[in-house]
């Protein structure tokens, strides 16, 4: 703890810059293209870069974690540091409304094909 004290700032810094901004901006974009594809017909290939969407961002969300928390050990949830960086990424919820759309524009495509054969 003496030494998270000591350097909890930078723990947060990387955890975010480093983690959550990079892999939260891949899991969007990996959506993004999951939809993109699958709207072309290339379902196999949505349905890996979903999975791999998914998982990019539970790397994110990680990374949310670890900096929340050292900010918190060290008392340092108001700090001008951890609002810094907070503004800097998308949290998590804006990631369960991004996968929520997504999902449904997949569920609406899938109902309309079926209705259409």
């Amino acid at each position: 703890r003496t030494e998270l004290r000591k350097d909890w700032q930078r723990l947060v810094r990387s955890s975010l810059d480093e983690g959550a901004v990079p892999e939260g901006n891949a899991a969007l974009m990996l959506w993004r293209e999951a939809l993109e594809d699958h709207r072309a017909g290339r379902h196999a290939r949505s349905r890996l870069l979903w999975a791999m969407g998914r998982e990019e961002a539970r790397h994110a969300e990680l990374a949310y974690d670890i900096a929340r928390w050292a900010a918190s050990i060290c008392g340092a949830d108001r700090s001008s540091c951890w609002r810094q960086h907070r503004q800097q990424f998308v949290p998590v919820s804006e990631f369960a409304v991004s996968v929520s759309q997504t999902a449904g524009a997949v569920r609406e495509r899938r109902h309309r094909q079926q209705s259409e054969n």
